[in-house]
């Protein structure tokens, strides 16, 4: 999200930098923005990084500060307190603070999430979960979601990709970090499931602290010779444009960008209804399939419906192109941005 609206601002109307908790840069940037790295290396340095950032506010003085996601939010909300010229400040919260806001974290929270301005949420479950969560925001709370390049999309698509999909048969496409609240252990007994109906093969992009022991779990399940593990895949639409169905099994989201991705390519969908973001993206029996969280048996129905009727899968398929690029385009949605950020009301 970060990346494509730093490349589509009107620079007219935004002049954007950039700074960065860690030097991790997975997505293209403009040359034009400058970069600025704060030297985040755990909790313990989250004093000193919000002080880090404060000095580069006071010596940048920029007009509006945009935090993207929880986590920075929480230092850019520390940095700001007693700033001497405190800029207008966004933040965007992307994720179930009640999932990601605990402990030190949720104290952090609530002493200075009421110094925002605008907060900003990408589904409106999520925005309905914050203003439970935190019900001082209420009447800051704005809905913006992803936007979401599909004309760069379409062209990185269309490159190379780094395996070739089997000749007859299905493929299922799962994109995402290997955490628990993907819950990528419901996905590998679901598709268990499926392989007793159907052949298929399951192609898993990402990476994360669960890999290990979702390997050795397909291998108890005896489903290691139908898994692909391809470990973070810098262009995963190459991979999405000759899967035959994308697969979501989260306990919980913001508004997942994979699934608006793999949608506009084309894909039929089977995902968890899980908070927040699923039910606004998939038209249920539509454009894909809603399975409750945690019903690994609903899941492998689903998925064994749509892999067995070809032509309702891609009926399904086309419709959700139809669908996700109306709703989620970046044109549209970056100048919803720039309104958001261009707006003067302080709080």
């Amino acid at each position: 999200m970060t990346s494509t609206l730093l490349r589509r601002f009107d620079r007219d109307k935004i002049r954007p930098a950039l700074a960065l908790l860690r030097p991790d840069v997975a997505y293209p940037l403009p040359d034009d923005v400058t970069v600025h790295v704060l030297g985040y290396r755990g909790a313990h340095t989250f004093l000193a990084t919000a002080r880090r950032l404060r000095r580069l506010i006071e010596a940048t003085e920029p007009d509006v500060v945009l935090s993207n996601v929880n986590a920075t939010s929480l230092v850019t909300g520390w940095a700001l307190r007693g700033a001497p010229r405190r800029p207008r400040w966004v933040a965007r919260i992307g994720a179930h603070p009640q999932e990601n806001d605990r402990g030190i974290r949720k104290v952090v929270a609530r002493r200075v999430y009421g110094r925002a301005d605008r907060v900003v949420v990408n589904s409106r479950g999520l925005g309905e979960a914050v203003a439970a969560h935190y019900p001082w925001l209420v009447d800051a709370i704005e809905y913006v979601p992803n936007p979401t390049d599909f004309e760069l999309i379409d062209a990185l698509a269309q490159e190379p990709p780094p395996l070739q999909r089997p000749t007859g048969t299905p493929v299922i496409v799962a994109v995402g970090r290997l955490f628990r609240p993907k819950r990528y252990d419901l996905m590998l007994r679901a598709f268990a499931e499926v392989l007793s109906a159907c052949s298929a093969e399951l192609w898993i992009c990402g990476d994360g602290p669960e890999r290990r022991a979702l390997r050795r779990l397909s291998s108890r399940l005896g489903i290691e010779g139908s898994v692909r593990w391809l470990g973070f895949v810098d262009n995963p639409y190459t991979v999405m444009r000759q899967a035959d169905l994308f697969l979501m099994t989260s306990e919980n989201e913001g508004l997942p960008n994979a699934l608006i991705e793999a949608q506009g390519l084309g894909l039929p969908a089977v995902s968890t209804d899980c908070p927040h973001g699923p039910g606004e993206i998939i038209e249920d029996g539509g454009t894909g399939l809603l399975v409750p969280v945690g019903d690994a048996t609903g899941i492998a129905g689903a998925t064994t419906r749509l892999l067995l009727d070809e032509p309702w899968r891609v009926e399904v398929g086309r419709a959700a192109r139809s669908k996700v690029r109306d709703q989620f385009d970046a044109v549209e949605l970056t100048a919803a941005w720039e309104r958001c950020l261009l707006a003067t009301d302080k709080r």
